[in-house]
């Protein structure tokens, strides 16, 4: 979870056009996925 937020943007949502932003929220994606 550490490198979730290792770029600051916790919310992937607040700024979706950053390559990091959509790494994040693919990675949320597949977590939650994964969890359910």
């Amino acid at each position: 979870m550490r490198e979730f937020n290792r770029d600051g943007d916790l919310t992937p949502r607040s700024n979706p056009g950053t390559v990091g932003g959509r790494r994040k929220s693919l990675a949320a994606v597949g977590m939650a996925v994964g969890a359910s």
